[in-house]
């Protein structure tokens, strides 16, 4: 069920996710992928790494130009009266000239700042896809723990309800002298340990789901509906 801006590469990275068989699971992946404001950053680096590689790629070669140059020269001849001679004649000239910008002194340090751009593009890639990896197991590990926790809260609560009705019974036995203070004071014991074990389970799932609801990118209020069983694995 991953939705249509979801590569392949990417369902191939977290075939966990489809083994699961769980459709919220991986729409709350696709979520997070999209708003979570850390990866959010994180592509940004990205994109900059990308920016600069491509500009720094721009001054691949050193720039070189090809000229061609002419003179003309008259010169006077002077003391020389010969009958006919010509007082004056003119040389011309041509050259070709080879120009090599300044950038050709750097020709080294300009491969090394391509070379360093492009490993800094690849690395912050690759450390885009494992933020990627890494938020789909913290979601899908958020998710199960709000639900578990859940369950087991209603669990517990149902124990408390059975250790109330036990501490009443023994406690309007007590005051009527059909029961000694010992078991009194079991009953009690043991419905203030129920009470605290549904507290425990409470406040688990209220750190699960509003951790779920930080990661999703939205305001972790706690009010993130949840699965009301865990889903059964895929070949089961």
């Amino acid at each position: 069920r991953w939705s249509s801006e979801t590569t392949n590469e990417e369902a191939n990275a977290t075939p966990w996710v489809q083994n699961m068989g769980d459709g919220a699971l991986e729409e709350l992946i696709t979520e997070a992928w999209s708003n979570n404001p850390d990866l959010s950053a994180t592509l940004r680096r990205v994109d900059m790494a990308r920016e600069q590689a491509v500009m720094t790629g721009a001054n691949k070669l050193p720039e070189a130009g090809l000229g061609l140059s002419g003179s003309q020269t008259k010169r006077n001849m002077i003391g020389f009266n010969f009958p006919g001679a010509s007082k004056s004649f003119t040389t011309k000239s041509y050259g070709l000239n080879l120009n090599v910008s300044w950038e050709l002194d750097l020709w080294g340090r300009l491969r090394d700042e391509r070379r360093v751009a492009k490993a800094e593009w690849q690395a912050s890639t690759e450390d885009y896809h494992a933020a990627r990896l890494s938020l789909a197991g913290q979601v899908a590990k958020s998710w199960y723990s709000a639900i578990e926790a859940t369950k087991q809260q209603d669990l517990a609560e149902e124990t408390e309800q059975t250790y109330t009705r036990n501490a009443s019974y023994i406690a309007e036995r007590f005051e009527r002298g059909l029961s000694n203070a010992l078991d009194h004071n079991l009953a009690q014991a043991s419905l203030a340990s129920s009470q605290a074990i549904v507290t425990r389970w409470k406040r688990q799932g209220d750190l699960a789901t509003r951790t779920l609801e930080t990661l999703l990118g939205r305001h972790p209020d706690g009010n993130a509906s949840l699965a009301p069983t865990l889903p059964e694995p895929s070949g089961t």
